[in-house]
């Protein structure tokens, strides 16, 4: 199991998979999966900064807003930086708001950093990333709403405390399950009582796109949703790395068809050698509303901040060890600043 330390997060079911095929080519080929690998080499350099740390590896995790089973473009729902640690076994997730306004290459105007791959798929969506927050990225994986629903399935559903306001609220849990099961041609299976219960996929994925709802614990609108996405993340981590070995061809099988990725089968051995230590796991997403700045008119609902500041805490993440609050106390976000030039900002 994972030691886990205090964190939030957007959730990305690509990681299961990239962590569970790792975990399974240490004791197994691979070859009768790789009629459904979706595998795309890129060729672009990223804008990347040099390999700050030969045994950190950081990957692109998208999750796109895709309804077709064979579809990996569109507007991305959840970014996530994966931050590999192959020498100390630590696995860090930073999540980026989808929302957070910036510049994208070859456009003159900001726009949601969410837009970047729509615009020039993951090539584009690196380079976003590496531009604002001086990443080494050259890999990505990206998933689809089929994929989650799919591996969550394949390990037998998710146990979760289901409240009576995410049920009757509009918009709520069998909203979703109405939704994403028309988009999938199936029969909705809805959640009738509250209380705890094992969700299967399409439930379960339901659940964390809850937006107008209180959490339990009184989050609401998007930090309620990144709030239980955090908890799928977490509980579908655990359930899978605690899973028999025996069981992973069944899981890479249900998500390989709903992933694209650059990482090549010897990538993918390389980020095994991480299962030879402890596994950590930590989990951070930027910004956090201490250094939001005021946004700036005529973009609507955004994420205004500054990222040299952000980078800042990204690379104290990453590479020394030092959480997102434990920065925020020594350097006081009360000193960043704006970098869009704007009247309105006067």
């Amino acid at each position: 199991m994972i030691k886990k330390r205090k964190g939030t997060v957007i959730t990305l079911t690509c990681i299961v998979v990239i962590l569970a095929l790792a975990l399974f080519s240490l004791i197994t080929a691979f070859a009768f999966l790789t009629k459904d690998y979706n595998h795309k080499d890129l060729s672009s350099e990223f804008n990347a900064v040099p390999p700050i740390s030969q045994g950190v590896v950081n990957i692109a995790l998208f999750g796109v807003d895709a309804r077709q089973k064979d579809s990996f473009e569109g507007l991305t729902d959840s970014i996530m930086i994966l931050s590999v640690n192959t020498d100390t076994g630590q696995l860090k997730i930073i999540s980026i708001m989808r929302d957070s306004l910036t510049m994208v290459e070859g456009y003159d105007t900001p726009m949601k950093i969410n837009a970047a791959y729509s615009l020039g798929g993951p090539e584009l969506a690196i380079k976003t990333l590496n531009n604002n927050f001086d990443l080494d990225i050259k890999e990505y994986a990206t998933v689809n709403f089929y994929g989650m629903a799919d591996i969550i399935d394949a390990v037998g559903g998710l146990e979760i405390d289901v409240n009576e306001n995410e049920i009757k609220s509009k918009y709520g849990i069998n909203d979703m399950i109405y939704e994403q099961s028309l988009y999938m041609g199936i029969e909705p299976e809805y959640v009738k009582t509250p209380g705890v219960q094992t969700l299967n996929g399409v439930q379960a994925v339901s659940w964390a796109r809850i937006r107008y709802a209180h959490t339990n614990s009184g989050e609401n609108n998007d930090a309620g949703r990144t709030e239980r996405q955090r908890h799928v993340m977490e509980l579908l981590l655990n359930k899978v790395l605690s899973r028999n070995l025996t069981e992973y061809p069944k899981i890479i099988k249900a998500l390989l068809p709903f992933m694209e990725t650059s990482l090549s089968y010897n990538d993918i051995i390389k980020l095994s050698s991480v299962f030879r230590k402890e596994i950590i796991y930590t989990q951070t997403r930027i910004p956090m509303d201490r250094y939001l700045l005021k946004s700036p008119e005529g973009f609507g609902s955004i994420k205004y901040y500054d990222y040299d500041f952000a980078s800042k805490i990204i690379y104290s993440y990453i590479y020394e060890d030092v959480t997102q609050e434990e920065f925020l106390k020594k350097n006081n976000p009360l000193n960043t600043k704006g970098w869009y030039n704007d009247d309105n900002l006067k």
